[in-house]
């Protein structure tokens, strides 16, 4: 009988687990091709400015998140690539990132708090890193995932 109650609750909680994972799997919200509202640059906690008359590249990150740690070498590559044509942003929701973890890890373009979270709800991102690439008229040329070095280099020309 213990058996059986065992299969039966780990059962429930795979079943459970899925159905919270497919229910975030189509939750990213495309905005590519429209004009990118004011709050990529009036919602976060920041005193940093940017041009904004540059392109932006967005990065949303947390120290918690692996892979933001270990894609920092890449993004240091990119930002010291690209840094005269293109502003670097990084945005993470939590206030505490971008102290120990950004001197560790990051070259010092600007890291901006977001911790209402609406970058990630405007987008639909439910995991990092996410990426947003913005032209110099505000409009969102690439969101999600993966980076696209390939619209930074057009937008670098």
């Amino acid at each position: 009988m213990k058996t059986f109650k065992a299969i039966l609750l780990i059962s429930l909680l795979y079943v459970g687990g899925f159905y919270v994972y497919k229910s975030y799997e189509n939750t990213e919200v495309s905005q590519v091709g429209v004009i990118a509202p004011n709050f990529l640059h009036t919602w976060f906690e920041s005193d940093q400015k940017i041009d904004l008359k540059k392109p932006t590249f967005y990065i949303a990150w947390s120290s918690s998140c692996p892979r933001c740690i270990t894609n920092a070498p890449k993004y240091n590559k990119l930002y010291k690539k690209f840094k005269k044509k293109i502003n670097f942003v990084g945005v993470s929701p939590n206030i505490d990132d971008g102290t120990k973890e950004l001197a560790k890890h990051y070259n010092r373009f600007p890291m901006n708090h977001d911790p209402k979270q609406m970058f990630f709800k405007y987008f639909g991102a439910f995991s990092f890193p996410y990426y947003v690439i913005v032209d110099n008229e505000h409009i969102v040329l690439s969101q999600g995932y993966d980076i696209k070095e390939n619209i930074l280099i057009k937008l670098a020309q």
